[in-house]
């Protein structure tokens, strides 16, 4: 008798299991563990009603374009810089009306990338700034990170310099030509291999003026010096296979890539 109703349990337990539905399979997007690479279209739209693909490189899931928004998330609207300078007034820079904005983005003073917010270190940096609700502007930490992935993952490496990964970042057009190797103007039909898709897209350098679309892009990032006049960057140049970080004064306007949460 034992024996039968052990049996019956059994049998009990298994049709259970089978009218159960089965667990859905994580996406990349809906689990920051989960190590995929890949494009995340339509992923975040911003105040202006701008759209912007993502891809996921390693845990971090990282806007594909550069920001383009005229508006903080809470409505207030970012003026344009013009011929005004100022290391506290968030100001957006562009160099002409023929400048294709939509492609490249605008080019952002430091308090409008950080939304007067001071500086953070911290993985993540947890200032939303200038970025979609959702979203933040990423830290040196979060920089690193990405770098140090790219770095560990061979078709993201060039050639056998585990620091030779601009290419894997840059975009597969608009660089300039360079001779050298693993820089993302040598061989442009093998760039872009995290799908981050950085673009030449210049820069606002202040009393300068600008540096046009061909050589070089910049990218703040949250972390700088509170009380002073700096703040970091990192930049990519079409003669060069690495990312580079450095700082420069807060009122030069760079462009802006926007975290996940």
């Amino acid at each position: 008798m034992k024996k039968i109703i052990m049996l019956l349990c059994a049998a009990a337990l298994v049709a259970a299991a089978c009218d159960r539905e089965p667990e859905p399979e994580p996406t990349p997007g809906d689990d920051p563990a989960i190590e995929v690479d890949g494009l995340i279209p339509n992923a975040v739209t911003d105040y202006d009603g701008n759209v912007y693909d993502a891809v996921r490189i390693g845990k971090q899931i990282w806007m594909a374009s550069n920001l383009h928004v005229k508006h903080f998330a809470d409505g207030e609207e970012i003026p344009v810089g013009g011929s005004n300078r100022s290391l506290t007034k968030p100001y957006i820079y562009y160099p002409n009306e023929n400048f294709d904005v939509a492609k490249y983005g605008f080019y952002y003073n430091w308090p409008a990338v950080m939304k007067r917010a001071g500086s953070s270190e911290a993985n993540p940096s947890g200032i939303q700034g200038v970025c979609p609700n959702g979203w933040h502007v990423p830290s040196d930490a979060e920089w690193d990170q990405l770098k140090e992935y790219c770095a560990s993952k061979d078709e993201f490496v060039c050639d056998t310099f585990i620091h030779s990964y601009a290419s894997c970042l840059a975009s597969k057009s608009e660089w300039e030509e360079s001779n050298w190797l693993c820089s993302p103007g040598y061989d442009l039909s093998s760039n872009n291999a995290t799908g981050f898709n950085a673009l030449p897209a210049g820069l606002h350098f202040g009393n300068e003026g600008y540096i046009p679309v061909g050589t070089v892009t910049h990218f703040w990032g949250a972390t700088g010096c509170d009380g002073c006049t700096y703040a970091y960057f990192h930049y990519m140049s079409n003669t060069s296979d690495r990312i580079y970080r450095t700082s420069n004064d807060k009122d030069n306007g760079y462009s802006v890539r926007c975290v996940k949460d």
